[in-house]
């Protein structure tokens, strides 16, 4: 069965005088007026607590008779969790153990002692050099085969220019056609202002 709790947050009901409301109030539950007083500083404060729904709401039914303005809040089951003290520790790691490793055939190494055995870099295998020789300094070791040389410049076919003369010769400078202009008459340049002003 849900059980509610009676809230009391300091206000009154419309129109009602708060000297007279907490006079009413001290006289219900049987208490100095400075106590009562204390409850409409505007915080919140549990008037009845743990009661079930019929009985808290006849006590909310009296209380606002009296002018007091209550709220009814269910109380919750509790989680069953709690919490935990500063600096605790909420979840520890689990332990791992080391692995057991058996050491009995080990020994320790005396300091500066080689700890790997004697071992020996293999000979490389013989060369056959018999067939080969060193060149003196200065001689071409190998011969480019299979590029014939070039064959020399045949003579008179080339002369050598003059200073300042041209390489390439000029392509030939192609004329138009005179045109006829004896029907053309030249006139000076003020006359012929002259003429087309006096048209």
């Amino acid at each position: 069965m849900p059980q509610y709790d009676i809230v009391f947050e300091g206000r009154i009901t419309p129109g009602a005088s708060p000297e007279a409301v907490q006079a009413r109030l001290a006289a219900l539950f049987k208490t100095e007026a400075e106590a009562i007083a204390r409850l409409f500083s505007g915080r919140r404060y549990v008037i009845k607590k743990g009661l079930d729904s019929e009985t808290a709401r006849k006590y909310l039914n009296v209380l606002e008779k009296y002018g007091a303005v209550c709220e009814l809040v269910e109380k919750r089951e509790p989680s069953g969790m709690t919490l935990a003290p500063p600096g605790s520790v909420l979840a520890k790691p689990p332990q791992i153990g080391s692995p057991d490793i058996d050491i009995d055939d080990l020994s320790m190494a005396a300091p500066g002692e080689d700890i790997l055995e004697d071992y020996s870099i293999p000979a490389p295998p013989p060369l056959d050099i018999s067939a080969m020789s060193v060149a003196p300094p200065g001689e071409t070791i190998e011969e480019l085969a299979g590029i014939p040389p070039l064959p020399p410049p045949a003579p008179g076919k080339f002369d050598i220019a003059e200073p300042g003369a041209l390489l390439v010769e000029q392509a030939p400078t192609v004329s138009g056609p005179v045109p006829e202009s004896a029907h053309l008459d030249l006139v000076p340049l003020n006359e012929g202002a002259d003429a087309k002003s006096g048209d």
